[in-house]
């Protein structure tokens, strides 16, 4: 298609010249683009968005944010994958876009996962938010033990609003004899 082609090198040539650093809000908004039109290569376009954007810049965090969920299941996997990375702000920026958009069930194995495997408490948290907001039922031992039992306040504190947000009044008894740290 001679659109899709048009925006791909509009793409390449904004990564070439570093449109993302001088221009990020317009970069994006390219990216944006190739994100909709193409959805079957949505995932190419975020890796290349997430290799080159700089995620402490406010129009960048609001072009990947749109554009993750415009890729649907394929977005919120790669929200998941950024949650490993090295840099501090790349994983907590995606652990908090989980934690207020997730809903994939397919992805609590992830973040179950990613969980596991982050030594950040706002990570943590966030992850125990996204799996309240996906919202099973199944998955309230997990929070017991991970979210309400966890010795950080952070995560316990998370942990508590998870269940409430899963149980709902039907475990006012559990928590009312649950103690905090």
């Amino acid at each position: 298609d001679t659109v899709i082609a048009t925006e791909k090198h509009l793409l390449q040539a904004a990564v070439e010249t570093d449109l993302f650093s001088s221009s990020p809000r317009y970069a994006m908004a390219i990216a944006h683009n190739l994100v909709v039109n193409d959805q079957r290569n949505a995932g190419e376009y975020l890796r290349l968005m997430g290799d080159v954007a700089n995620l402490d810049e406010l129009n960048t965090k609001r072009g990947f944010t749109v554009s993750a969920l415009a890729s649907g299941e394929m977005g919120e996997r790669f929200a998941i994958k950024q949650l490993t990375a090295k840099q501090n702000n790349v994983a907590r920026f995606w652990s908090e876009f989980l934690a207020r958009y997730a809903i994939y069930s397919t992805s609590i194995p992830e973040l179950v996962l990613a969980f596991e495997g982050s030594h950040d408490e706002s990570v943590k948290a966030n992850i125990v938010r996204a799996v309240a907001s996906i919202g099973q039922q199944t998955e309230l031992p997990w929070l017991r033990e991970h979210g309400l039992a966890s010795e950080s306040d952070r995560i316990q504190a998370a942990g508590i609003f998870a269940f409430v947000e899963i149980v709902g009044f039907d475990g006012i008894a559990e928590l009312e004899g649950f103690k905090t740290i």
